[in-house]
């Protein structure tokens, strides 16, 4: 069985290349079994699997996540929590606004977004690059992602809220690209009836992003080094 495995962050850095395509053996093979070829391929994997994720076609797995021929399997480090494809067959909901750009996040224009005159409460969150981070001045940050699943990711985590939370609106937009410091990398707006609600949502926003949305952050310090935040902080740079 052949898949194509794209190597994010830390991985495409450490191994000199964003993708591979490889023969996986057995009948049903499972990442596990990928990721046995991996190692015999590139020995220096064979210390880096507790802190390997994993996706086949644009769904997070584990080690047991069935292959198929002709899969996309991303493999990236923890996630440092960031337009692409979005489930097409639902309808858009009202005041819903979510997504990946490439320019400086628009505040006033989530804001409008969100707005309600059913909303007693507007909550947003706004991350923004600072500049040190374990003890060293960072220059700049550069976050990149593995697109199409991020923003099928978003779009899911955007709907999800919205529903359990009963929100009137909420809006997500997270940079790609080089940032500066002080520049905003990460906008929640979520509208409300009332603020427990809002408060709720934005905050676990924040949290899910973090967890489940591929996207990567590089830091670029001062001493002219640089690390892949999670990869870090999992003990390897």
């Amino acid at each position: 069985m052949r898949v194509t495995v794209l190597f994010f962050g830390f991985y495409r850095d450490l191994l000199g290349r964003s993708s591979e395509t490889l023969e996986i053996p057995g009948d049903r093979p499972v990442v596990s079994d990928l990721w046995e070829v991996l190692v015999r391929t590139w020995p220096v994997l064979s210390t880096r699997w507790s802190m390997t994720r994993f996706a086949v076609d644009r769904e997070h797995v584990g080690g047991d996540g069935a292959l198929r021929e002709g899969a996309e399997v991303a493999i990236f480090p923890p996630l440092a929590g960031g337009a692409g494809e979005t489930d097409a067959e639902t309808e858009v909901p009202a005041r819903f606004h979510v997504g990946l750009t490439r320019e400086p996040i628009q505040l006033e224009a989530l804001r409008r977004a969100v707005a309600s005159p059913a909303a007693g409460a507007v909550v947003e969150f706004i991350g923004v690059v600072r500049n040190r981070h374990r003890g060293k001045v960072v220059q700049r940050l550069a976050y990149e992602a593995y697109e199409p699943m991020a923003a099928a990711e978003l779009d899911r985590l955007g709907r999800d809220l919205r529903q359990r939370h009963d929100l009137e609106g909420i809006a997500i937009m997270h940079r790609l690209g080089p940032l500066a410091i002080g520049e905003e990398a990460l906008a929640i707006v979520v509208s409300a009836p009332h603020r427990a609600a809002a408060f709720a949502a934005c905050r676990e926003a924040i949290e899910r992003i973090k967890e489940l949305v591929p996207i990567f952050k590089r830091e670029i310090y001062a001493d002219g080094t640089a690390s892949w935040v999670g990869a870090e902080e999992s003990g390897t740079t």
